[in-house]
């Protein structure tokens, strides 16, 4: 298989990001937003139900599109360098 920037497999090995570390990243990024959105709903309406009704109803659904739309991108090579085969995180010897 082939990514968008020509590559095959085998060169684009070096650069890929697991689901794992996608869903944390959106977890993590969820939280925040969750957070912002609650103070900034809080402070227009002044009620607290309401910003926390809607923090939770659309963080359900922005996780999803946020993990989706990360999983995308784990797909694209455009913007990455990558390293030469061999050359990632080789652990150095300390014979001397």
């Amino acid at each position: 298989m082939w990514d968008l920037a020509g590559r095959s497999d085998a060169h684009a090995a070096a650069a890929v990001t697991s689901g794992r570390r996608s869903l944390v990243k959106a977890i993590t990024y969820r939280l925040v937003v969750m957070c912002a959105d609650a103070a900034a709903i809080y402070l227009l309406t002044g009620k607290w139900r309401l910003a926390a009704g809607f923090m939770i109803a659309s963080s359900v659904y922005t996780t999803a599109l946020y993990f989706l739309h990360e999983r995308l991108w784990a797909r694209i090579g455009w913007g990455r360098q990558l390293e030469p085969r061999g050359t990632q995180d080789q652990p150095q010897s300390r014979l001397a």
